[in-house]
């Protein structure tokens, strides 16, 4: 790996936690869609700095270093995301969020 490749990695793992602080402060808020969106790409940033979606899927969850529940929850928060059901990704909130909100640096960081 070239130093300018993990200069990358770094940037966005920075990122990726900058955005899970700022998806906490929302959720505390009960501001749910600014949490949605922060947290997606709190997600989205630690993921392109590992690897696309499936090869990380494939390593990190799959492999055991990341909790098969925050991998699901990651992919249906992805899903929703995508599929713009802001329904869905509230339910997901509120039924997960306790249960992944305090392991972020598990899922960003393996």
């Amino acid at each position: 790996m070239t130093d300018a490749q993990k200069t990358t990695i770094a940037r966005r793992l920075e990122r990726a936690y900058e955005a899970m602080a700022e998806a906490k402060v929302l959720m505390d808020a009960h501001h749910l869609i600014g949490a949605v969106n922060r947290f997606y790409y709190a997600c989205f940033y630690a993921v392109t700095a590992l690897g696309v979606r499936s090869l990380f899927n494939f390593h990190f969850v799959k492999g055991g270093a990341i909790a098969q529940a925050l991998g699901k929850f990651y992919g249906d928060l992805f899903d929703a995301r995508h599929s713009g059901n802001f329904p869905i990704i509230r339910l997901l909130l509120r039924t997960r969020w306790s249960k992944c909100s305090n392991k972020p640096p598990s899922l960003l960081l393996p």
